[in-house]
């Protein structure tokens, strides 16, 4: 299991760059994330592989996304 956490997230951008930025598919299967040590659902973010060289974005619906909240992928 490989994870990346997001401390104090400014943002609902998260920029996945462990692992080469490769995230396994299919994301619903394999990619969970967590703010606060709570999981999403598939539903509250989305995920853009190889967004650039090296990195892959996943994005938090800006509904529940507050400044400040930890992440972890």
């Amino acid at each position: 299991m490989i994870r990346q956490a997001y401390t104090n997230a400014q943002s609902n951008v998260l920029t996945w760059t462990a692992n080469g930025g490769v995230l396994t598919t299919p994301y619903d299967e394999f990619v969970s994330v967590f703010v606060n040590g709570q999981k999403l659902t598939t539903n509250d973010y989305s995920v853009v592989a190889n967004s650039a060289p090296g990195q892959s974005t996943v994005t938090i619906n800006s509904d529940i996304h507050i400044d400040g909240n930890n992440y972890e992928i």
